[in-house]
């Protein structure tokens, strides 16, 4: 794996990976305190937010919002948690609601490529003649939980799980990481699979129809976190 050679070598970043979590394992950044202290956590069953009867708990956005203090600790909690929410969560929801049979299979074909892949390679080699992105990737350009398996240097090689996001399912691996800066620089050569409910356009023009339909309904907000709230919503 290269690495450049103001920091670990290959043996060394093996051990750290073993003895430590990716928090730990910033650089620079993690030198930086956040705008409004560290990203305290909330009771897992914390409601912070009622959309049309869907409800989103601490414990929906405590993981990314942990990947996000490790990698960009400047940024205040508020702007962590409405990233999850608006990027993430929110559209994540309203597509399991609005399309389980869809989701299940390709869940299903996930898991089925998933059983035949033993490492990332495997997997990138298996991709060829499918939709697939392979190439340098970083934090910027793919979804949350995509980046957080991704980055997790113990698991550069492996194949991931079928990772759920709004759109369907993700098979990633990453081949090699070149390290930026700070954690968030780092580019991955990633090989990533998608298994989608419907193409891009058609996703984008009906997750955008229902943010317009679902504006006004939100019925519950966390009182300390209403600026932390997608920005389409107009709140109660």
């Amino acid at each position: 794996m290269t690495r450049p050679d103001r920091h670990c070598s290959r043996p060394a970043l093996a051990a750290l990976a073993a003895l430590c979590t990716l928090a730990a394992c910033t650089r620079e950044a993690a030198t930086t305190p956040p705008v409004d202290g560290t990203s305290q956590p909330l009771a897992a069953d914390t409601l912070l937010l009622t959309l049309d009867g869907i409800e989103f708990r601490w414990g929906d956005a405590a993981a990314p919002i942990a990947f996000y203090d490790s990698v960009y600790p400047q940024w205040s909690l508020r702007t962590k948690l409405r990233k999850v929410l608006e990027d993430h969560l929110v559209p994540l929801r309203l597509a399991q609601r609005a399309f389980p049979e869809l989701r299940a299979e390709q869940l299903q074909k996930a898991r089925a490529m998933q059983s035949v892949c033993g490492n990332a390679l495997e997997l990138a080699r298996k991709a060829e003649g499918m939709h697939h992105r392979r190439g340098e990737v970083g934090l910027q350009v793919v979804e949350v939980p995509v980046a957080m398996f991704l980055l997790d240097r113990a698991k550069l090689g492996s194949v991931s799980d079928p990772v759920e996001l709004p759109q369907g399912y993700m098979l990633c691996g990453a081949l090699d990481l070149r390290e930026g800066g700070v954690v968030g620089d780092d580019l991955v050569d990633a090989v990533q699979v998608p298994f989608q409910t419907h193409d891009h356009p058609t996703f984008r023009k009906w997750l955008d129809e229902q943010q317009a339909a679902l504006a006004t309904k939100a019925s519950f907000v966390h009182p300390e976190y209403r600026n932390a709230m997608p920005v389409w919503l107009k709140l109660p």
